[in-house]
């Protein structure tokens, strides 16, 4: 539990949005008991994704564009790490792609939650 919140904690001072009431099991691992647990402390989301960078592991700057272009498509969810330093060399390569497939970025929030009426 101390993962979401940490990473809750970080996140909303980043950005001021909090990652509640989302939560990523690692490798798609999860159980009844872990939901639960989960659920209990404001995470009842289970938030599957579509790609990733790669960069959980050390790899190279040009394998993380790579991945962003055979992920970065309308309608995915891409998770990122940024856990080793060349993922911070490839941003302004991330955006490009965003940008020249003309895609908008957003929050979970945005996606998951019905519009009102």
């Amino acid at each position: 539990m101390d993962q979401l919140d940490r990473n809750n904690r970080y996140l909303t001072g980043l950005y001021g949005v909090t990652t509640k009431p989302y939560f990523r099991p690692p490798y798609m691992g999860h159980t009844a008991a872990t939901d639960r647990v989960c659920v209990d402390q404001g995470y009842s989301v289970i938030t599957w994704w579509n790609g990733s960078f790669g960069d959980s592991t050390q790899i190279t700057a040009d394998q993380i564009r790579q991945n962003a272009k055979t992920y970065l498509r309308a309608g995915n969810i891409v998770i990122g790490h940024a856990n080793f330093p060349a993922v911070t060399t490839v941003y302004d390569d991330i955006i490009a792609v965003i940008q020249d497939r003309a895609l908008t970025t957003v929050t979970l929030a945005d996606v998951f939650t019905p519009p009102k009426t």
